[in-house]
């Protein structure tokens, strides 16, 4: 009789010790299929779907229930369904600097700025389109932290063949360098330019993606003696197009100011610029000294208006080595002005746009 239970304990220990290991194998292999995951994909997606697409670079697709590593240096995107479940998560993988891209159309970018648990206004964006270009379905937001600076960029698309090449760009791309503060840290004795707030997307159709970013800089020594403040705008783009195409054409940048504030001077100033040259933006009397170079030969007019206005809008014109105008496959274009106001706050309606071929892409941005 114990001889028996000596044997049927042993069998147990026995079948305890297999269901141990299987355990600690099913775990281990669960880690490294997790490491495994993180090491061979650019991008991790997390979804219910079970859709896939073919990109330029590799995409695991993920179950919302399998475990992963949020603080991974890949790109992760996820459905907007899923991330109040993941908020955590989320967050500090935003304050480590990791980029984020939430896709769906459930959330306007404010209720992703509060999600992140960043400062905005319930303020409506004026829309300056005047119809002649299109601005398309934001399908998307990217999200990240870079340098003290706080991305929530809009990903627009004109067509559903488009969502692909929208998406891909917004993996790659740097918003950040788009709104890189150390370029707003030029002092002089009589300005002083602190950034106040940025807005920044990007849109893709007909061949081209177009990416822009609008930043107000207020001056810290505001208000002068007579009580008027001083602020800096700039709206920055560029439009590059699909596998290098020679499809973009004329790009316009534009920025409105409040009714009650008044242009002091903006740039660049009306020239042409031969290709690989760089353009002063002429601000050096308030304490700026910054450059950029179109790419192409350009030509640069300010189209309506200018000092003493509310409004500057700049245009950049591709031309070929005739002087005609021409198609290319990268334009990096600008519009800037310092602007002063009877009040402390000062907002700006920014819009960027493209053409594409016989088409125009757009995007109206918003900075206050």
């Amino acid at each position: 009789m114990f001889k028996k239970k000596s044997i049927f304990l042993k069998f147990a220990s026995m079948v305890m010790l297999i269901c141990f290991c299987f355990t600690n194998f099913v775990f281990a292999e669960d880690a490294s299929e997790s490491k495994k995951l993180n090491e061979s994909s650019s991008v991790i997606y997390i979804t219910e779907s079970l859709q896939r697409s073919n990109f330029d670079f590799n995409v695991s697709t993920v179950n919302p229930d399998q475990a992963i590593n949020y603080l991974c240096e890949n790109t992760i995107w996820i459905d907007d369904n899923l991330i109040d479940s993941r908020s955590s998560e989320l967050l500090e993988r935003y304050n480590s600097g990791l980029k984020t891209i939430i896709i769906g159309e459930k959330y306007n970018k404010n209720d992703i700025k509060k999600f992140l648990n960043l400062p905005f206004k319930n303020t409506k964006k004026v829309n300056k389109n005047d119809g002649s270009y299109e601005t398309g379905t934001t399908i998307a937001y990217v999200t990240y932290k870079f340098d003290n600076c706080d991305i929530v960029a809009n990903i627009n698309a004109i067509t559903k063949e488009d969502y692909k090449q929208a998406l891909s760009h917004a993996t790659t791309y740097d918003y950040a360098g788009l709104i890189n503060k150390t370029q707003y840290s030029i002092k002089s004795s009589t300005f002083d330019w602190e950034i106040q707030s940025s807005d920044s997307g990007s849109v893709s159709g007909y061949g081209v993606t177009l990416s822009s970013a609008c930043t107000i800089s207020k001056d810290k020594n505001n208000p002068d003696s007579n009580d008027e403040y001083y602020f800096y705008s700039r709206l920055l783009s560029e439009a590059r197009g699909h596998d290098n195409k020679n499809v973009v054409g004329m790009n316009r940048t534009s920025l409105w100011g409040p009714k009650n504030s008044k242009i002091l001077d903006y740039g660049p100033a009306p020239q042409t610029v031969e290709g690989d040259s760089s353009v002063n933006v002429g601000l050096a009397g308030y304490g700026l000294n910054l450059s950029y170079t179109p790419k192409p030969k350009t030509v640069i007019s300010k189209w309506s208006g200018g000092i003493n206005k509310v409004n500057v809008e700049i245009r950049h014109q591709p031309k070929n080595f005739l002087g005609l105008n021409s198609l290319v496959s990268f334009l990096r274009s600008q519009a800037h002005c310092v602007s002063k106001n009877n009040m402390s706050s000062y907002s700006i309606n920014a819009t960027a746009t493209s053409e594409a071929g016989s088409r125009a892409i757009g995007m109206n941005l918003k900075c206050d």
